[in-house]
């Protein structure tokens, strides 16, 4: 399951069950209250035959002296017990008080809360084998909008491979002093740097890891984009520094972070790159603040109408199976974003 059908799932699983829970919950703890209700009048209908009669051990009694305001024929409860008053005929100083340990009534109460928060146990394991279908049963409509999704984009990969590299081809052995065919040719290798990011997001880069140069391949990937931004100015402090890590993964990320700093940076603005033991960093002048730091490489997560959403995420993904920390920081017109390169890994 993928993580956009993970999520789907369990936030309809939960919307459904908590929902559902709610209603039950409110439902039971109204009949609750019903029923203690109950056995209060119960209690108080026991009191007033035990009035007439005195019969049985249940209740105790006790005289206490009239007052004009003391209720009477009405059960109410102390701090110890539950208590009803009742005139005595004959006298008019006293009156008969018949109570009810207040501890017994909980021993009740506690046995019928029992009984049912058993209940709403047992509803509850039935509510969630419900939300549990139906969530399965949700997730299909997405899950049949991904698979279309998937296979679009697995389509337009292998149609744009072939074009792509006749085009390189073919550009190579035209005048490279032309500038159509410059042109030309950074186009091409831009449509070539979208065709491996979509490879990326099928999961289609090799695994394989080696013994490279970092410096050294940062330094070749900036001269392209050098190339591409020409009214940029890049400044580069890249210490000799020896990884062993996946290439093809080390290349994407550092693409996709210059490509980022190009494409959102202010007219005739810099870019500079630092490599120094285990940190790789890439600051670029911004045109505007970063929105929403949090959501930066979330997939498909835009802040203009530029691009398609899935570079920042790519990096994420790509530093997470390389192990490396990425952050973002901002202050005043700068975006820098910081790759943490893991421990054991490098070398000078």
């Amino acid at each position: 399951m993928k993580a956009s059908e993970r999520e789907s799932f369990f936030k309809s699983l939960a919307l459904y069950f908590v929902t559902i829970e709610i209603l039950i919950g409110f439902l039971l703890y109204h009949n609750y209250r019903e029923d203690v209700g109950s056995l209060k009048q119960q209690l108080f209908l026991e009191m007033k035959n035990y009035n007439f009669n005195f019969e049985g051990e249940k209740f105790a009694l006790d005289f206490v002296p009239k007052q004009t305001e003391a209720p009477l024929l009405e059960l109410r409860e102390d701090g110890q017990t539950l208590y009803a008053l009742f005139p005595l005929p004959a006298n008019q100083r006293y009156l008969l008080k018949i109570y009810y340990p207040k501890a017994d009534f909980k021993t009740q109460t506690g046995a019928l809360l029992g009984r049912y928060l058993l209940f709403m146990l047992l509803l509850s394991a039935v509510v969630g084998a419900m939300a549990f279908g139906f969530a399965r049963y949700t997730l299909r409509p997405l899950r049949s909008a991904l698979a279309l999704t998937d296979r679009f984009i697995k389509d337009i990969i292998h149609d744009l491979n072939t074009p792509v590299s006749a085009i390189l081809i073919n550009t190579s052995m035209l005048n490279r002093e032309d500038k159509a065919v410059r042109r030309i040719e950074k186009s091409a290798k831009l449509i070539g740097m979208l065709y491996r990011n979509l490879q990326e997001y099928q999961g289609g880069l090799p695994q394989q890891r080696d013994t490279f140069r970092l410096d050294s391949l940062v330094a070749e990937r900036l001269a392209f984009f050098q190339d591409l931004y020409p009214a940029l100015t890049f400044r580069t402090a890249l210490a000799p520094t020896t990884m062993r890590a996946n290439p093809d993964a080390l290349t994407r990320i550092v693409d996709n972070l210059l490509s980022n700093a190009c494409k959102y940076n202010v007219k005739e603005g810099e870019v500079s790159l630092a490599l120094s033991e285990r940190t790789f960093s890439i600051t670029n002048t911004a045109a505007a603040p970063i929105r929403s730091p949090r959501n930066l490489f979330d997939r498909f997560y835009k802040e203009s109408e530029r691009g398609i959403g899935i570079g920042l995420h790519i990096v994420k993904k790509l530093c997470d199976e390389e192990r490396i920390a990425i952050a973002v920081t901002q202050r005043e017109n700068r975006v820098t974003f910081t790759c943490t390169l893991p421990a054991g890994q490098t070398e000078r």
